[in-house]
């Protein structure tokens, strides 16, 4: 966009082209400060402790991959739970 400016002023004065520089650079400034500032809405709602609390078993297939995880989420914060994993039939557990 510059450039274009540059073209179309390219027989003004110079005090003219600074002015137009300038004009374009506050521009720029301040859409940067804008899109920096915004407030993004938060697509995810936040979740109560009590709705993550208790036990929650998540089962999976991909391909030859299945897999499944039994979680439980404690009150304090921590957690405890085994992942099984299946390729071609071979299982392994993790704890």
């Amino acid at each position: 966009m510059g450039i274009v400016t540059l073209a179309l002023f390219k027989d003004a004065p110079v005090g003219a082209k600074i002015s137009v520089f300038v004009l374009m650079f506050i521009g720029v400034v301040g859409f940067g400060y804008v899109i920096t500032k915004q407030q993004l809405p938060n697509l995810m709602p936040e979740k109560p402790r009590e709705f993550i609390v208790g036990q929650w078993q998540n089962e999976r297939k991909m391909g030859d991959l299945e897999a499944g995880s039994i979680i439980t989420y404690f009150e304090d914060g921590t957690f405890s739970g085994i992942h099984d994993s299946f390729v071609k039939g071979q299982g392994v557990r993790t704890n």
